[in-house]
């Protein structure tokens, strides 16, 4: 058993489903499971979709969230600082950029380290207020976890920290569903601009092949993109060969039945739905976007890499895993090792080793 080290806070903001609630309430149970004493407070939802342990006390710190966002961030703030007297931790790890500015403000004069989790693509920008709020308060937080060396390097230059270390997402594994595989291939991601439905859309109208179907795991928050995206297959002629799934929590049988994956993002904080179909284990393609995506794939060893928004690069890729059926089944044996490579427990424990650093004997 790992000696304890004392009473650890994880905050993170709601979202239910989303995922920060993942890898924090994953966070938790392990910590958990090793013996440490762990609270888990979540700002604006009380809804659990992943498991906590009994032995997590979890606070919902619920009250009206403010439109503006001077005040909103100053409400947060005045909160998280009382709750935090309250709970007197001996070590915070706050998860999601727009949580981490309310909680380094929150906890100065405290006495008590503060270790930030950057969750979005290090290139995205939060706005003007917390844009600048973050380049001035991050060089406050006493450690900060990065999930890529590009967003170390990039968290870096905008904000002078130093103490940054890169620890990558643990992978969600998925086990093939026994079922017949088909001539498909397969996307998972919301359906927004910069996941870059439209050049996997368009690339999968240039393929010479026409006998393959495109499946389209994802849901959308905005009616219009949607429309603009499924008119897309519409003019370019490709309708009755793309399917729109919309957001499914569990895509294993969609991943089990298509030949080739594909990541067409512009950004990515870390690409989770290529670990995942990696795991299965698929025939992988994903843009090289900023960021994740070189760190998970050795281009031509376990999968392709190509330009962002380059539809034909993207044809290419596609059609050359289509044309080569000996290729595609060695990209997928290599691909397995992310089981390894990114084991839920192992990452768990770089993050544990890493909070309990900061703890006083």
């Amino acid at each position: 058993m790992t000696e304890k080290s004392g009473k650890i806070l994880i905050i993170r903001k709601g979202h239910s489903g989303g995922g920060v609630e993942r890898a924090s309430s994953l966070m938790a149970n392990y910590f958990v499971s090793k013996g440490e004493d762990v609270v888990l407070l979540s700002l604006y939802d009380n809804k659990y979709v992943f498991d906590i342990d009994p032995k997590i006390e979890h606070i919902n710190l619920l009250y009206k969230e403010s439109r503006n966002r001077v005040l909103r961030i100053c409400n947060t703030t005045l909160a998280l600082r009382k709750e935090i007297k309250k709970i007197r931790p001996q070590v915070i790890l706050s998860y999601g950029e727009y949580v981490n500015v309310p909680t380094i403000l929150a906890t100065r004069m405290l006495g008590i380290p503060v270790i930030v989790s950057d969750r979005l693509s290090p290139i995205f920008s939060l706005g003007k207020v917390y844009d600048c709020l973050k380049k001035l308060t991050y060089r406050f937080a006493d450690g900060c976890i990065a999930q890529t060396e590009t967003s170390k390097q990039i968290l870096s230059g905008k904000t002078k920290m130093k103490n940054i270390i890169v620890i990558p997402n643990p992978v969600n594994i998925i086990e093939r569903v026994d079922c017949e595989q088909k001539n498909q291939i397969v996307t998972v991601g919301r359906i927004s601009p910069e996941k870059g439905h439209r050049y996997l859309i368009e690339a999968f109208s240039k393929l010479k092949e026409k006998d393959w179907d495109l499946v389209i795991v994802g849901g959308y928050k905005k009616q219009q993109y949607f429309d603009d995206v499924k008119n897309l297959t519409i003019e370019l002629g490709v309708e009755d060969r793309v399917t729109f799934c919309g957001r499914k929590s569990d895509f294993s049988k969609e991943l089990s039945e298509s030949k080739i994956f594909v990541l067409p993002s512009l950004s990515e904080g870390y690409p989770n739905a290529l670990i995942e179909a990696m795991s299965v284990p698929m025939a992988c393609i994903s843009s090289d976007c900023v960021a994740g995506p070189k760190d998970a794939i050795q281009d031509g060893v376990n999968g392709l890499l190509v330009p962002v928004k380059d539809s034909d690069a993207l044809c290419q890729a596609i059609e050359k895993l289509i044309d080569n059926e000996e290729l595609r089944k060695e990209m997928a044996k290599n691909a397995y090792s992310i089981r390894e490579k990114l084991a839920k427990e192992k990452v768990a424990q770089q993050y544990l080793d890493y909070v309990k650093s900061f703890i006083k004997k």
